[in-house]
């Protein structure tokens, strides 16, 4: 075993910079300063810039898509002890970055853009190709788990069902993981990160979710393809 080595962060707005447009908000963007061996190292916060995207802009049902600072500084720190003791005895700033941009990759970004193309597949199939490549071009640009929400709203209930029941064989498990992460923050655009599904507790707990909640998928399909996707990062 390594000998345990002193780190230490700070999360901070970046005032040497410009500021940029933070959902109609100007500020500096937000900096990770990570201290090692007492040298420090700037890099820019993951959790900034990926609610910067626009499809966590706005308001759905009176809900603020849009995170608050606060809260985007606590997914940061979380992330951060997280590496910071699962790597400490083998740290280095240089090994760092690599798990830094690996851990905090959203698990329903890595599969939602299999699952859009399956809603491209479906209405081209249903006789509407037109709405199947509106569909295509929200990719990137809304989040798959709102677009489901409104798909309820307005599709033939007959339509509805076949559309999520076709889901469970010919798309990723987009479906239970968007749940199961909605479930478990509150949000309606929620995200799960590649740190969590490294937290044994968090398979169990979705293991037990998958099985009550969305019985026709195979579990072992899942964790096999969630994983493989988790590898290939």
């Amino acid at each position: 075993m390594g000998k345990y080595q002193k780190i230490s962060y700070k999360i901070f707005h970046n005032e040497r910079l410009k500021q940029t447009d933070f959902h109609g908000r100007k500020m500096h963007p937000l900096y990770v300063r990570l201290i090692h061996a007492r040298q420090p190292t700037d890099f820019k916060c993951f959790h900034f810039d990926f609610f910067a995207q626009e499809k966590f802009a706005g308001e759905v049902a009176g809900h603020n898509m849009v995170p608050s600072m606060e809260s985007i500084e606590t997914m940061e720190k979380s992330l951060l002890d997280f590496i910071i003791e699962r790597h400490r005895t083998e740290f280095s700033v240089e090994s760092f970055h690599g798990w830094y941009q690996y851990y905090a990759r959203d698990l329903l970004t890595l599969l939602e853009d299999g699952f859009y193309k399956y809603l491209y597949t479906f209405f081209h199939d249903e006789g509407a190709p037109v709405f199947a490549s509106l569909c295509e071009s929200a990719k990137g640009r809304k989040h798959a788990g709102l677009l489901m929400r409104d798909l309820k709203v307005v599709l033939k209930p007959s339509l509805y069902v076949k559309l999520v029941g076709n889901a469970v064989h010919y798309a990723p498990p987009y479906l239970p993981f968007h749940a199961f992460a909605g479930k478990v923050t509150g949000d309606l655009a929620p995200m799960l990160s590649v740190k969590d599904w490294h937290m044994t507790s968090v398979q169990e707990t979705f293991r037990e979710y998958l099985a009550a909640y969305y019985p026709a998928y195979k579990t072992d399909e899942v964790f096999e393809h969630v994983n493989a996707i988790v590898g290939a990062i």
